[in-house]
């Protein structure tokens, strides 16, 4: 071949000697130039343009191509993902960059050059049309099949208002997910963590239909006086509080812990405690429908100790609670379920209601 392997291309055929016609052309040697030795002088000719690129794309290469230091220049924009890019489109973004043609809470956006799949650690910019998201939401992005859901860091998703209109989101995709990579706007909106509300038995309403009985008990040795509601091991009861919480609530899920006692039994001690929720605005029918139940069990096993169950998990309240809202809430022992075994009344004390906040003052 007359390429060396290293960029230095060889004649094959000796040079014409000096004073040689061009007819009679001798080599070097002083042996004449003969057709055959023309034709393989041709043929590596030949054979070392195929191997070179031609300007106009009619070949590829064939292997890396290294650059010895030097660049390409004048560099047009990718237009492909199998492109290279032009410095121009990295610092600009426009690589990552998307403006959002979709509704409050189903962002759609287009990045070009197009994506095909979703891959994880894959990060892009979307400027938020001009609607803030209503709470949790989607992003679609290519018209790839089936919307993401936007999360936060924490896993948990958006409130409303935490995707700001026209604002410049950065998100990150991961695995399952898209991650909204900024602080949500009303998440500084959470600075002073969970709060919590005690709300004593005597302070409760018993439902009119299965509700528990209200009790109250001076125990012996040092007559100190408990007001509890008792739940029948039998029969699911139930009571209920009204709840105006403060102005800086930020309108999501609740949780609930409840404090707890039970009178002489020999084995079996375990509870199944439950609560919902619903939320009603003003001017709404108060006979409103409560959320999802939530419940947690725990073990008593001594006659009148003082019982602590874990928090619940998330209590979702049904209504779409906002601020000045009435909530009401509904705790209930949930006596048929294989997991309470305590055969005698469950008595609850009293419960602590766990919400967050986004704001320090009520006014």
């Amino acid at each position: 071949m007359p390429w060396s392997g290293s960029g230095v291309f060889s004649r094959q055929v000796g040079a014409v000697a000096s004073g040689a016609t061009a007819w009679e052309a001798v080599d070097a040697a002083g042996r004449k130039v003969r057709t055959d030795d023309h034709d393989a002088h041709d043929q590596d000719l030949a054979t070392g343009i195929n191997n070179c690129l031609t300007k106009d794309g009619q070949n590829t290469a064939t292997a890396a191509l290294p650059m010895g230091g030097f660049v390409h220049t004048g560099v047009g924009d990718a237009t492909a993902r199998t492109n290279y890019p032009a410095v121009g489109q990295i610092q600009d973004g426009g690589l990552i960059y998307a403006a959002d043609s979709g509704t409050a809470d189903a962002l759609v956006a287009a990045l070009s050059p197009a994506i095909t799949a979703y891959a994880t650690g894959q990060v892009f910019l979307v400027k938020k049309s001009g609607n803030a998201n209503t709470g949790a939401c989607t992003i679609a992005l290519n018209g790839i099949s089936g919307a993401k859901n936007i999360k936060l860091l924490d896993g948990t998703d958006p409130k409303a208002g935490d995707l700001p209109a026209s604002s410049m989101l950065a998100f990150t995709y991961d695995g399952t997910n898209v991650v909204f990579l900024g602080t949500p706007s009303a998440s500084a909106r959470n600075p002073l963590g969970t709060q919590t509300i005690w709300v004593p038995a005597g302070s409760m309403i018993a439902r009119t239909t299965n509700g528990a009985a209200l009790a109250t008990a001076e125990l012996s040795s040092n007559d100190v006086m408990v007001r509890t509601y008792n739940f029948d091991p039998t029969t699911d009861e139930g009571v209920q509080m009204p709840l105006y919480l403060p102005k800086g609530y930020d309108g999501g899920t609740i949780q609930v812990i409840f404090l707890w006692e039970h009178p002489s039994t020999t084995t079996n001690f375990a509870v199944v405690w439950g609560a919902r929720a619903v939320a009603v605005s003003n001017d709404d029918a108060l006979d409103a429908s409560f959320g999802s139940a939530v419940a947690v069990t725990d073990t008593g096993g001594t006659t009148e100790d003082f019982y602590i169950t874990s928090a619940t998990s998330a209590i979702t309240i049904a209504g779409s609670p906002a601020l000045g809202d009435l909530i009401v809430l509904e705790l209930y022992r949930d006596a048929d379920n294989g997991s309470d075994t305590l055969a005698v009344d469950a008595k609850l004390i009293g419960a602590v209601v766990l919400f967050t906040i986004d704001a320090a003052n009520d006014d």
